[in-house]
């Protein structure tokens, strides 16, 4: 990764180092890419938005076809 990404009101924050890029979780830690942990966190967070997505554009359906 060329640049770091400092999305100070994002959830995440990804930090180059030479040693390897790290990504930093707010309120879950430091890991590395290959980090299992990380990928559970991602996966985990990834399903939550998109269940509450669903929902959200489930209202909107039901707004439309009122």
């Amino acid at each position: 990764m060329s640049s770091e990404i400092h999305d100070f009101h994002g959830p995440y924050q990804i930090h180059t180092h030479p040693q390897g890029d790290v990504v930093f979780i707010k309120n879950g830690g430091l890991y590395s890419y290959d980090s299992e942990k990380l990928r559970e966190i991602v996966t985990s967070k990834i399903s939550e938005y998109n269940a509450e997505l669903l929902k959200w554009n489930l209202l909107l359906d039901r707004m439309n076809n009122a």
